[in-house]
């Protein structure tokens, strides 16, 4: 059943309970469901407040493509949006709602087609159209060199955060443990998670992504050993690094 199908369904099942019963009860399922698209929404508003190269701030579209179409990508599209224009103002964010809502649409509308299920398919459309409206916003402006390495950088990263989150986000099918997809996956998001909550003028004064990596770094330690916590520790002082700038605080 595709997403079209599920969400028709259910809507039509509520409604018809609502008629016989004069009552809505949403099972537990459907609770589940909901909560999950309400974690979706403020995880894309936090990760499209990930701002670096000075202005970009592409990981709310990534969200997008990586949740697919359905329930998930709905609300991460909603959460993406409402990042970027908050994190960037309307101006510049527009250019990332326009696109997280074509990546959100384009999965959407070719939900049914088997090719579009595929894992790459949908970071790789959020990528290219993240440089798609980049290339729009500065068409008939004179290029840079640097900006147009920051724009082939900015898509790059696009599809990269996408495909790595997508192992995180998407339920897992096996029953076996933590994969190595999965393994860095969440170190990815947790990387763009720091960078979006440890703002650029922190300074030495108190900020939530410096807790949250110190935190995350020692429970790598403590869960994988040494080597894992060292990893963990380059992947978030990078991160932390980006968000200043390029340059410890």
């Amino acid at each position: 059943m595709t997403a079209r199908q599920t969400i028709r369904s259910t809507l039509h099942k509520l409604k018809q309970q609502s008629r016989e019963t004069g009552q809505l009860h949403l099972p537990a399922a459907a609770v589940t469901v909901w909560a999950e698209a309400g974690i979706f929404l403020l995880l894309a508003a936090v990760l499209a407040g990930a701002v670096i190269l000075e202005g970009c701030a592409p990981f709310g579209v990534a969200l997008v493509g990586a949740a697919g179409p359905g329930l998930r990508g709905g609300a991460a599209l909603l959460g993406a949006c409402f990042g970027a224009v908050a994190s960037l103002g309307f101006s510049a964010g527009l250019r990332y709602c326009a696109a997280a809502i074509l990546t959100f649409a384009v999965l959407f509308a070719f939900a049914d087609w088997k090719q579009f299920s595929r894992p790459w398919v949908g970071p790789v459309l959020a990528g290219l159209l993240v440089g798609f409206t980049g290339i729009l916003v500065h068409r008939g402006n004179s290029w840079t060199w640097s900006e147009q390495v920051r724009l082939v950088l900015e898509s790059a990263l696009t599809l990269g955060a996408a495909r790595c989150c997508r192992g995180v986000v998407l339920p897992k099918t096996g029953s076996a443990g933590p994969t190595a997809e999965r393994r860095i996956g969440g170190l990815v998001l947790l990387a763009i998670l720091v960078t979006a909550l440890t703002p650029g003028d922190a300074g030495e004064r108190f900020a939530l992504g410096r807790c949250l990596s110190v935190l995350a770094v020692m429970l790598a330690a403590w869960q994988g050993g040494s080597a894992q916590g060292a990893a963990a520790g380059v992947v978030l002082g990078e991160a932390i690094d980006l968000a200043a700038g390029g340059l410890l605080a």
